[in-house]
């Protein structure tokens, strides 16, 4: 299936190289990597993913390590990409702050 990556999500996947970039570049490029394989992985089937309605109507969650990708399923098969949180943020303020 088809999917997109929305600017909240671009920033956040910015924001999460740059801070493990601190530490380690060549960790934050691949983790980087890592988080957009996990997008195609997660198009391809993304029905298996749970809901995550009391977060935000209609929008599923997937995990990678410590963080949350957020998505939600159009009528037409695609996956939009919201958000990529780590999980002690405030998930529902981040997600309502982005829609």
């Amino acid at each position: 299936m088809a999917f997109r990556v929305t600017a909240p999500a671009e920033r956040d996947l910015a924001d999460i190289g740059d801070y493990i970039a601190l530490d380690n570049r060549s960790r934050a490029a691949s983790f980087i990597d890592e988080i957009e394989a996990r997008f195609a992985e997660i198009a391809g089937r993304p029905t298996i993913y749970r809901l995550r309605e009391e977060v935000l109507p209609d929008v599923r969650a997937a995990n990678h390590g410590r963080y949350l990708i957020y998505f939600r399923c159009e009528e037409n098969g695609d996956v939009v990409f919201l958000r990529v949180l780590h999980t002690a943020r405030n998930q529902a303020g981040a997600l309502s702050d982005s829609s």
